[in-house]
């Protein structure tokens, strides 16, 4: 049975872009819309660059590769504590 993620009130998403075509924009995009405090962070797979942009106008508020997981769970743990950007970029040394 499909779970209407409209009924949900999320602090957090996490969008994993290995959805089909651009899925993964859409729905960063209704997440984005029905809930504006919700944080989503957004995954990539090797080749989906130009998804990048779309995915941070769509309301990604951190876009990622996959497979640094230490760096994901540094990235969800700083949404979910509500870190501003600019402090996560400070962590990173960026």
């Amino acid at each position: 049975m499909p779970v209407d993620y409209l009924s949900f009130h999320a602090d957090l998403a996490l969008i994993d872009m290995s959805l089909p075509t651009r899925l993964g924009i859409v729905a960063t995009q209704a997440i984005t819309a029905h809930g504006p405090a919700t944080r989503v962070v957004a995954l990539l797979m090797e080749g989906d660059e130009p998804y990048r942009d779309p995915l941070q106008i769509a309301g990604a508020s951190v876009v990622l590769h996959r497979g640094y997981g230490h760096e994901l769970l540094t990235t969800l743990h700083a949404e979910w504590s509500d870190e501003t950007s600019e402090e996560l970029r400070k962590k990173r040394g960026v």
